[in-house]
């Protein structure tokens, strides 16, 4: 019993170089406070959406499914199809299609 006591309080600790995992080091891909959240901002706020503010445009319906379809090419890996769902979400939020 004290064993397991022991093992279960030690895995609660973390070592100095655990805090410095970088978003590419991460097991799942989290769309708050990326790089793909802030780049898609800036590149809307310069477009399309240069009087609203930003977290309109993060509501906005096309730029919930370019989350989702980063989401899940980042966390389920490159399929057809999950290319292709982002390719279509890409042009949906660019108003290109």
């Amino acid at each position: 019993m004290y064993l397991l006591t022991v093992l279960y309080h030690e895995s609660w600790k973390t070592e100095a170089w655990e805090s410095e995992k970088e978003e590419s080091d991460m097991e799942e891909f989290v769309w708050e406070g990326s790089r793909s959240e802030k780049n898609t901002l800036q590149t809307l706020l310069r477009g399309r959406f240069s009087s609203a503010p930003s977290d309109e445009v993060l509501r906005s319906p096309a730029v919930q499914e370019y989350r989702s379809a980063v989401l899940n090419l980042r966390n389920q890996g490159e399929r057809p199809e999950s290319v292709e769902c982002y390719k279509q979400s890409v042009k949906s939020m660019l108003g290109i299609s």
